[in-house]
């Protein structure tokens, strides 16, 4: 019980972090390390959404189409940080 409450904590402040994104970028940098620290104080798996906001090369908050750019190649799905020029790949399902 305790753990939908922190996920959905978690959530909260991403959601935060992604809506102030475009008017105070320092903010939501605060509002996402405040998110990512929660979750691994608590040891909570993020969803895979979540997972995908953050890179795994910096671990810095890296939301889609202002600090990373997603293509489809070849059968994969590669994600590119902005930031440190980290890339991870996901192999799409057939």
């Amino acid at each position: 019980m305790a753990s939908l409450r922190i996920d959905d904590e978690i959530e909260r402040w991403v959601e935060a972090s992604a809506r102030s994104l475009s008017t105070n970028p320092n903010l939501a940098k605060k509002q996402a390390v405040v998110a990512r620290k929660l979750r691994l104080k608590t040891r909570a798996r993020a969803p895979y959404e979540l997972r995908l906001l953050f890179c795994k090369k910096c671990k810095q908050f890296s939301p889609p189409v202002v600090s990373t750019s997603i293509r489809v190649r070849k059968g994969w799905l590669v994600i590119r940080c902005h930031r440190c020029g980290g890339v991870y790949r996901k192999r799409l399902k057939d």
